[in-house]
Formats: C-alpha cells, sequence, structure tokens
C-alpha cells in the first residue's frame, strides 16, 4: 500500500524510492519516500483513520477507500512496530515504518 500510495500521488517525472536500514538499537527501518502531491499537515492525522483521505489542492480525493494506510498502520503496530509519516504538499512524502529487532529473524 505504501508503495501503491506513493507512485499514485507522484505525477510523471517524480520520484519514489524505498529504502531499509538498521538502526543503532538494532531496530529495522523501511522508508517510501515520494516526490508527489505532498499532504497538508491538517490532513496528516486524518489520513490514518478508516475512511479518511486527503484532499488535493481542487478539494477532490484520488480513488480508493481511504482504508490502506489504516490498516497498513494497524498490521505494523500488531508487530510492535510504529508507522510515522512526514509530508510537505508540493514537494513530497515519507512514511517510516519501524520494526523491533525482536521481531526480525536472523539469516541462517
Amino acid at each position: 500500500n505504501l508503495l501503491s500510495n506513493a507512485v499514485k500521488f507522484t505525477p510523471p517525472g517524480g520520484t519514489v524510492t524505498v529504502s531499509d536500514s538498521i538502526d543503532p538499537a538494532g531496530d529495522l527501518e523501511l522508508e517510501v519516500a515520494d516526490t508527489g502531491s505532498g499532504i497538508s499537515a491538517s490532513d496528516l492525522v486524518s489520513v490514518l483513520e478508516p475512511f479518511e483521505q486527503a484532499r488535493n489542492h481542487n478539494g477532490k480525493t484520488h480513488g480508493g477507500t481511504g482504508l490502506g494506510l489504516p490498516i497498513a498502520r494497524s498490521l505494523v503496530e500488531a508487530h510492535g512496530g510504529t508507522l510515522k509519516i512526514e509530508s510537505e504538499v508540493d514537494k513530497g512524502t515519507k512514511v517510516l515504518v519501524t520494526f523491533p529487532a525482536a521481531r526480525i529473524l536472523a539469516a541462517e
């Protein structure tokens, strides 16, 4: 969902990146960032509520039910993680998902 949202809200010529890292505490951090339309500060809280969507500059919403981000956050939290969104209108959005080290399986 995070990746499809980044693609959906990024116009042609924009950039979508996905990266991962292990922080000093051993937690896994996944980041999806885009240079899309961004989310206003007033909409950042509501987009994490079921059936809510951010509005674009024309007051319209994109297609969808408004369930993707709330479900993604619920799944992350069920694993003891966090989902944070940073965004700026006309500059893009960054979503950071962090899973605690205890939830990460070591490579064999």
